[in-house]
């Protein structure tokens, strides 16, 4: 009975058609959620991403430096630990 609804309204391609349209409209929402997420509560995403960037970055270098055996170099005014001299 199946069989003769399917070859009377159409058959399986209009609804291989539909499942197809459906699974476009399933990506554009999931790919718009996904969006809205991210940006979700910030103003400005670009921003963001190039602080992201710059930190990574600086983390790169400290690596690199750590491995070459040059550290970060502090120099301490001896005032602000001993105000007395």
């Amino acid at each position: 009975m199946g069989s003769l609804f399917a070859s009377c309204c159409g058959g399986s391609g209009s609804q291989d058609d539909y499942e197809t349209v459906d699974r476009e409209k399933m990506r554009q929402a999931t790919e718009r959620r996904f969006m809205e997420n991210e940006s979700r509560g910030i103003k400005n995403i670009e921003s963001v991403k190039r602080q992201q960037e710059a930190k990574l970055e600086l983390e790169k270098m400290e690596r690199n430096a750590a491995t070459s055996g040059q550290g970060l170099k502090v120099n301490l005014d001896s005032k602000l630990f001993n105000p007395r001299s």
